[in-house]
């Protein structure tokens, strides 16, 4: 069972949907987190997503950044609760309207009714262009019903 709750959803001036989920819910504990878009506009292979969760997220195991969408590689920096994700430069420009997921991880799941649970996203789909801000992100904790 996936609950996906009506604020899952943010937009951005350019009507960019937005979603961060967790792919596995439980409170305190890591996760790999996913971020999954559709390109308003071709992604640049110097492409950067930027990042800022509140602290009741731990991203002290944060160190791997990856896609099954973009080739190239990543970069990830951190420096405390703000993240920068940029593309290697080496994959191929990604058109826009493609259907697109990063993942991050592992990103420590905040406690029980400990967070706002609200995330700074801004992206910067090439060099030349202006950072885009999105609305807050909420995120998405992905609850699936264990089978006994």
């Amino acid at each position: 069972m996936f609950l996906l709750p009506s604020w899952a959803w943010a937009q951005s001036e350019k009507q960019t949907e937005l979603r961060i989920h967790a792919l596995h819910a439980e409170p305190g504990r890591p996760s790999v987190y996913e971020v999954a878009f559709t390109a308003t506009e071709k992604l640049a292979p110097e492409a950067e997503f930027s990042f800022e969760f509140p602290a009741e997220f731990d991203l002290t195991q944060l160190q791997i950044a990856g896609s099954p969408d973009i080739n190239g590689g990543f970069t990830l920096k951190r420096d405390k609760q703000k993240v920068l994700v940029q593309r290697s430069g080496l994959g191929q420009s990604i058109a826009a309207g493609t259907f697109v997921r990063l993942r991050l991880g592992a990103i420590g799941n905040p406690k029980i009714g400990e967070s706002s649970n609200a995330i700074v996203v801004q992206m910067h789909t090439s060099a030349q262009s202006p950072w885009t801000d999105f609305a807050k992100q909420r995120v998405v904790f992905v609850r699936t019903e264990k089978s006994e």
